[in-house]
């Protein structure tokens, strides 16, 4: 009798270790098509940071061609100006800067109503 209940103990335990393997092999079939899935995200999303990274060095090299073309072309208006003797805006500005407080302090007497202000 001893005997006969020890082996229905032994069988109760040897179900619940086989249910409770198969659900974990549940579990982890879940799990693995879970990684499967994010895997596929993950190659998407590095797919689209490919994309974007080559259009960025497109833009970049597009960019760099504007900059040098605009470059050229300010040499040439510069050397044509000189050729012609003409007045480079850009550097008589340049050199012709009011500092700031006579700016300001200019547009506070016009503010004010004064008529003179330094120059």
């Amino acid at each position: 009798m001893k005997v006969e209940k020890l082996l229905e103990e032994k069988n109760k335990v040897i179900r619940q270790l086989h249910q409770s393997t198969q659900e974990l092999v549940q579990e982890v079939r879940v799990k693995d098509e879970s990684v499967k899935q994010l895997r596929i995200q993950v190659l998407e999303k590095n797919a689209i940071i490919d994309i974007l990274k080559d259009k960025m060095k497109r833009k970049d090299k597009n960019y760099r061609c504007v900059l040098n073309e605009n470059d050229k072309l300010s040499k040439e208006i510069e050397k044509s100006s000189q050729d012609n003797e003409e007045i480079n805006m850009n550097e008589s500005i340049k050199k012709k800067r009011i500092p700031v407080y006579e700016q300001e302090e200019y547009w506070t007497m016009i503010s004010t109503n004064h008529l003179t202000h330094k120059s």
